[in-house]
């Protein structure tokens, strides 16, 4: 293993000693330096950043079980894989391509985005764009009251609580949105259209239209598209540099899909909350937004924060308007009972996956081709692969 070692220069002295000394440990090989965490970082050590391309390390180095990771890898194969990449402390441990495509390859995620999208809203809430609890008709005209869609919330946008009407003719919607010809669909219009069906706040909906609402709020407040806005506040700052976003054929981009970017930056998003919003010292969203977001927000859904699934619990699980049944569980924990209760994922059609578990100071990006396969049973592995997991019944 090749480690190279970045910024000693910007670190305190008691710093530069700790990774000095870590360094060293790998490259001897100490015994003495080696614990049940792994050798690359001890307990409250320097977690590294991937300033220009991530570090990798065996799994031994950072307390994880090699056979628990291949169980994982071969659990995945069953499943239509693309990619697969895991990685803990701040090290790539495992990172597998499948039918061509390589680190290189931009892939296309779908509701994946909608994590994207929470993130850059509270970047802009913490510059004081709009507010969390501000009402969405301050910035789109059509809603004002009298209009019943005036105490639609820019929380209730975030949260799948609008309210707006949903059906399954969005996806007709969606599809004529795409930028393919002269029928093209302005799909930010069709959203702003919607009639409201409930009392927003009162009724949890997966709803991408509703969710593309978001798109008029970005712009008319920030002066900027969504692209370019988180290509600037988000992107660039965290080495994202293969990140786009679609747009739909009318050139607003999409808040809930379309975000295309490579796997190992695709990793760095994940990273980016696991560390708490912070990037090398520079806090890019505020820690209390990735605190909030990625915590059940209602009742109305426990497995739902703000644009992202998370590890809620309910004794009955009910059905989800809009979304299918196949990963909803009977009772218990969304992401099984293994699952610590922090972790969260972004996920998206096909078995997309950006799944964060703080706890173990770990992240893993899936794509592939199938979403049949089984969330708990994903997050039982991934538990597992930790050394102080791996000897769970």
């Amino acid at each position: 293993m090749v480690l190279t070692i970045r910024g000693l220069g910007t670190m305190n002295l008691s710093h530069r000693r700790n990774v000095l000394f870590m360094a060293l440990c790998l490259l001897l090989n100490l015994s003495g330096c080696s614990t049940d965490e792994g050798t690359v970082q001890g307990e409250g050590g320097f977690a590294p950043y991937p300033t220009v391309d991530w570090a990798e390390a065996s799994p031994e180095d950072v307390g994880m079980d090699r056979s628990r990771l291949q169980e994982l890898q071969e659990y995945f194969e069953h499943y239509v894989p693309d990619s697969l990449l895991v990685a803990r402390k701040g090290y790539i441990v495992l990172e597998k391509y499948y039918g061509g495509h390589s680190k290189e390859t931009v892939f296309e995620t779908f509701s994946v985005t909608k994590s994207f999208t929470s993130a850059v809203a509270g970047i802009a809430i913490a510059e004081g764009l709009f507010g969390v609890d501000q009402p969405a008709a301050d910035f789109i005209t059509s809603w004002k009251s009298p209009d019943p869609r005036s105490t639609i919330r820019i929380r209730d946008l975030l949260t799948m609580t609008s309210g707006l009407r949903w059906s399954f003719s969005e996806y007709v919607h969606i599809g004529l949105s795409l930028p393919i010809g002269p029928l093209t669909e302005d799909l930010l219009k069709h959203s702003l259209d919607l009639p409201l069906d409930h009392t927003p706040g009162s009724q949890w909906t997966y709803n991408n239209c509703a969710t593309m609402a978001l798109c008029h709020v970005f712009s008319s407040t920030s002066g900027m598209g969504l692209m370019e806005y988180a290509r600037d506040r988000l992107f660039e700052p965290i080495g994202m540099h293969s990140a786009t976003w679609l747009a739909d054929g009318t050139g607003h981009t999409y808040t809930f899909m379309g975000l295309r970017a490579t796997v190992r930056d695709l990793t760095r998003f994940g990273y980016l909350f696991l560390r708490g919003g912070l990037w090398e010292g520079r806090q890019i969203i505020p820690q209390d937004w990735v605190g909030v977001t990625t915590q059940p927000y209602s009742d109305l859904n426990p497995a739902y924060g703000y644009l992202w699934w998370v590890n809620g619990y309910a004794d009955a699980w009910g059905p989800m308007e809009g979304q299918l049944t196949l990963h909803i569980p009977k009772t218990g924990y969304f992401f099984g009972d293994v699952a610590p209760p922090d972790s969260y994922a972004a996920l998206g059609a096909f078995g997309q996956m950006i799944a964060v578990i703080p706890e173990l100071d770990l992240v893993m990006v899936r794509n592939g081709g199938s979403e049949l396969y089984d969330f708990k049973q994903v997050f039982t592995l991934l538990y597992k692969t930790v050394a102080n997991g791996a000897h769970m019944p």
